[in-house]
């Protein structure tokens, strides 16, 4: 998806970067980056949150 905004939006996180990148605004370029990695990372985390609660078996020892 940001992928897609890099080239079609007029706003955004995606646009945030492409800008800041085109006018050499490392600092602005670099909060874009951490802002997308930060919200990815959170993303696995509620998924495997929501994984561990729908389907508990999936991670239980086997005690071999």
């Amino acid at each position: 998806m940001v992928v897609a905004e890099l080239f079609g939006a007029k706003a955004g996180l995606g646009f945030l970067i492409l800008i800041s990148a085109q006018t050499f605004d490392t600092a602005g370029l670099f909060v874009g980056v951490i802002i997308l990695a930060f919200s990815g990372v959170v993303a696995v985390e509620v998924l495997k949150w929501i994984e561990r609660r729908l389907a508990p078996w999936r991670f239980q020892e086997t005690g071999e």
